[in-house]
């Protein structure tokens, strides 16, 4: 019965049914790309590629290499606080996605680094995915959540949150 088990299990592996990643090694590979120095910075216009006007400063910026992204970098900067999504990829699949409130926690109007708190962090792995269709691909996700959400909305679906990888692989074929 043992044997039958491990059969299945590899032929389901070898057949390229799911791909599964561990918190891990996830972890491990989001620090490798933070470390790689040879990655390309490419500040990128949002309101250009999309052609959605911003109410905030923002910041847009993608790291690739060889037109292969690492990484993807929005922020908006406001008077009060700030909100930032990273979005690390391995082989331009998603593999980590870490969504910041940052607030000014004095009374002056400052983007100073130092006088800025984090009550909110969220984490989302992704440790799996199944294509169902070409270019329908199903996520399976892991969830760390830090303190409260207090000006973002959740997102519906997990591919919304991809919204910015594919606006960076447009914006890195320009």
């Amino acid at each position: 019965m043992k044997n039958i088990i491990q059969i299945i299990f590899l032929l389901s592996f070898l057949s390229g049914v799911g791909q599964q990643y561990d918190i891990q090694l996830i972890d491990e590979t989001v620090s490798l790309i933070e470390k790689k120095e040879k990655l390309q910075r490419n500040e990128l216009n949002w309101e250009e590629l999309t052609n959605q006007p911003r109410s905030n400063d923002s910041e847009f910026i993608v790291w690739s290499r060889n037109d292969t992204i690492h990484k993807v970098s929005l922020a908006s900067f406001g008077a009060k606080g700030n909100i930032k999504f990273i979005l690390y990829c391995l082989n331009e699949k998603p593999i980590k996605t870490i969504m910041l409130e940052e607030y000014n926690n004095t009374d002056t109007m400052s983007q100073d680094s130092i006088n800025l708190i984090v009550p909110f962090k969220e984490e989302i792995y992704f440790t799996g995915a199944k294509e169902y269709f070409p270019g329908e691909i199903e996520y399976e996700v892991e969830i760390k959540t830090e303190g409260r959400r207090l000006i973002t909305d959740m997102y519906c679906q997990v591919n919304e949150l991809l919204h910015p990888l594919a606006i960076a692989k447009k914006g890195i074929k320009k």
